[in-house]
């Protein structure tokens, strides 16, 4: 079984490209094994939210050219979960690209919002549902659909997922996003 061998990086639920706003640069994702890991992570909660800061340059091989990725996520309770990013690599990339899946319908019809709609995931659960704002200025988007055939799999996310796919526009060498889920 290719899961459990030296292949399962070629398995897409595997790659980092396929979970959510990972980012790939240059075509380089996150790699494996315990000498990638995040740094310097930081959490803090209260009645209002939470806060989680963490720096994820050392989860990539050093072709990726990372020097700081510091992603700050906040939950501001009941309204909004906002996913932000500053980082700084040793090259201005070619191409940088966050990938979001969801088992929500997806619409974009207006710039800068993507509006993520309840469907059925098994005849017994439905999905959530959700609006994503982003700097339409920042970001272009593609939306891939995936078929589910792995039955494991379908059972959780149904018969198929949707990958949206934020390119930045004219990434820079440093840059700061925000990407913000709310209900």
């Amino acid at each position: 079984m290719k899961t459990f061998s030296e292949r399962r990086y070629e398995i897409w639920t595997m790659q980092s490209a396929y979970h959510n706003l990972l980012p790939t640069i240059d075509g380089v994702m996150q790699a494996p094994g315990p000498e990638f890991a995040a740094r310097d992570v930081t959490c803090q909660a209260d009645d209002s939210g939470v806060t989680y800061s963490l720096d994820i340059a050392g989860a990539y091989p050093p072709e990726a050219g990372l020097q700081r990725w510091q992603r700050t996520i906040r939950l501001v309770r009941g309204q909004y979960v906002e996913i932000a990013d500053d980082y700084a690599l040793d090259h201005k990339p070619h191409s940088l690209t966050l990938g979001l899946l969801t088992p929500c319908s997806v619409e974009s019809a207006e710039s800068g919002i993507i509006r993520l709609g309840t469907r059925p995931i098994t005849p017994e659960r439905p999905s959530g549902s959700a609006t994503i704002t982003y700097d339409a200025a920042k970001f272009s988007l593609t939306v891939e659909t995936i078929a589910i055939d792995d039955r494991q799999l379908r059972g959780v996310w149904g018969d198929q997922l949707f990958r949206i796919v934020f390119t930045v526009n004219h990434p820079q060498q440093q840059d700061t996003f925000a990407v913000r889920v709310a209900r």
